[in-house]
């Protein structure tokens, strides 16, 4: 699995990753890869209300 397309460079050398979050799952990790969008799939056990998904993410 390549997952280069889900990794982009600005211009002022930063990092940005694209991923998209499953919220409310019972084991948190990495759980796949779409290729076609270039999105890294990611499980947190935070619900999605008020940004703890997002929270649990970057934390």
């Amino acid at each position: 699995m390549d997952v280069s397309k889900c990794f982009q460079m600005t211009l002022d050398g930063q990092a940005i990753l694209n991923v998209k979050v499953q919220p409310a799952a019972k084991e948190e990790g990495i759980i796949g890869y779409n290729e076609w969008n270039g999105e890294l799939k990611i499980a947190v056990k935070a619900i999605a209300e008020g940004g703890k998904a997002n929270k649990a993410l970057i934390h």
